[in-house]
């Protein structure tokens, strides 16, 4: 089979949802940046797949020309379409990018969606939606574990640009582990790019004393590499304010942090509802803080080796390949 797929640019959305799974399908495999309509007479494929949405803005009709040449379109759903108003993306997505979401969503002939809640949400639209988990492949080299050494204990935070308010939640946190506890933070993805708002992750997670405290900033790495922030930290931390665009979330921090055998603690609301004792749920960070800090890294490694067990049992993408 042929398959033409899309990337989107979101390099870490392509590589779980689309370049990773897809790689190991055996079927036969094109990629894309864009596909304008005078194109796609030249586009030789039995399925076209594409995250969100196609950035052409005659998007329908593009579809409508693969349809009508006996192509199977995919669209694959990795998250909520509704932005709240503060995120960085909410005016790209209210001045029309949501609209052609949905469009796409309803034109597919299959949607693949990240989990059931966010299927729900789908299948207001189309009807022809599955669920496909977010899964990693354990023999992949920057998934297996190689953890550094360090005598403090390690707090990691792995994230993107749009988590300044997930954030915020530990600064309290952070500010009396620092007075009271032998930590270190670790921020892991910095670009210059992006330096104000690592700026500002800084200044939540040095516990908003002079940048310089004992804080750890590691320079971003690409899709295929970044499995290794893991080894430079004891504890992950996934903040996740509450909201409706937040809930519609996958799971992915605790696949990658178990892959990597960290515990991780999360934020007590959905997409986090996995059981394990190497998953902390909480909703007050300085507890939870307290609570890895008194059960010692002896017991965090044993935790965390337990977690990669649960994670390779239960998001080994070898079991969770999409089936065309």
């Amino acid at each position: 089979m042929k398959i033409a797929y899309i990337e989107s640019g979101s390099k870490g959305v392509d590589y779980h949802r689309l370049t990773k799974p897809l790689s190991l399908s055996f079927h036969e495999l094109t990629a894309y940046n864009t596909i304008p309509l005078d194109k796609v007479d030249e586009v030789d494929c039995d399925v076209l797949i594409f995250n969100r949405a196609m950035i052409e803005p005659d998007q329908l009709e593009i579809l409508s020309k693969f349809r009508n040449k006996g192509v199977k379109i995919i669209v694959d759903i990795d998250d909520y379409w509704v932005l709240p108003q503060h995120h960085l993306a909410y005016e790209h997505y209210h001045g029309g990018f949501r609209a052609k979401i949905i469009e796409a969503i309803t034109f597919a002939d299959e949607v693949w969606a990240t989990h059931d809640m966010l299927a729900a949400k789908c299948l207001k639209y189309n009807q022809r939606v599955k669920v496909y988990p977010n899964a990693i492949d354990p023999n992949e080299a920057q998934w297996i574990p190689y953890k550094t050494a360090s005598k403090k204990l390690r707090l990691g935070f792995v994230g993107g640009v749009t988590h300044e308010r997930d954030l915020a939640l530990t600064a309290d946190a952070f500010r009396v582990a620092h007075d009271t506890m032998d930590i270190q933070a670790v921020i892991c993805g910095y670009n210059n790019e992006a330096k104000d708002i690592f700026n500002i992750y800084n200044y939540f997670m040095s516990g908003r004393y002079d940048l310089g405290t004992d804080t750890r900033v590691i320079g971003e790495l690409d899709q295929y590499n970044y499995g290794a922030f893991y080894d430079e930290f004891d504890v992950a931390i996934a903040p996740l304010e509450e909201n409706e665009f937040n809930i519609h979330k996958s799971n992915l921090k605790i696949i990658e942090a178990g892959m990597k055998a960290t515990p991780i603690i999360v934020s007590h609301t959905h997409p986090y509802v996995d059981d394990h004792p190497a998953v902390f749920k909480t909703n007050n960070w300085r507890k939870a803080f307290e609570k890895v800090n008194r059960l010692g890294k002896d017991r965090l490694t044993e935790l965390g080796l337990s977690l990669r067990d649960y994670v390779i049992e239960n998001y080994n993408l070898n079991n969770h390949l999409r089936k065309l």
